[in-house]
């Protein structure tokens, strides 16, 4: 560019030498910025490999995780966490849509408890996301999302960060799982 300047100037008001000196520093520190950026996309890559590495042994185990996951016939381990002071609590199940499904009154205190569908309650297939709804003395204490435990069939990454994907095809942030146990 600065040789085309060059051949390009008007001879009658030649171009400073100093305006010449500014462009230069422009051109090295605008080149010194490109390789910085090339360099730190670089990093963020292999950063991002080694998070995948980190987790890709979590295939074939289970997670504890807030996802929604699958029946397959076989019990789901949800783990009841009832609200500080409850009496009464109930396990929610909810579709992928969101639309209340089944609803299980379980003791008030913290449990892990193995999930089969009620009676009639053909939910095979269907994305399931279990709430712990707590009760003290008749008053709602709030809903909060169960945990269920699912096995890990794969881990991926995606928008630079690793995901696992859970049997019946759910994925979650691998950051997002609390627990993982050995089925």
């Amino acid at each position: 560019m600065l040789t085309v300047q060059l051949k390009n100037q008007d001879p009658l008001n030649p171009v400073e030498s100093a305006d010449y000196a500014v462009q230069l520093a422009t051109f090295s520190q605008v080149e010194q910025q490109v390789l910085t950026n090339d360099l730190l996309t670089s990093l963020s890559e292999q950063l991002g490999a080694a998070g995948l590495g980190q987790v890709a042994d979590w295939v074939g185990r289970e997670a504890r995780v807030a996802a929604a996951v699958s029946y397959v016939g076989t019990a789901i381990d949800v783990v009841v966490k009832p609200a500080e002071g409850a009496d009464l609590a109930y396990i929610v199940l909810r579709d992928e849509n969101g639309i209340e499904l089944e609803r299980q009154p379980v003791e008030a205190e913290e449990q892990i408890l193995g999930w089969h569908p009620a009676p009639g309650n053909d939910v095979s297939g269907r994305r399931l996301s279990f709430e712990i709804e707590s009760f003290a003395a008749g008053e709602s204490l709030g809903t909060v999302p169960a945990e269920v435990y699912a096995s890990v069939r794969e881990v991926r990454m995606r928008d630079g960060t690793a995901h696992v994907v859970l049997s019946g095809g759910a994925s979650a942030p691998a950051s997002e799982v609390t627990a993982l146990r050995v089925p």
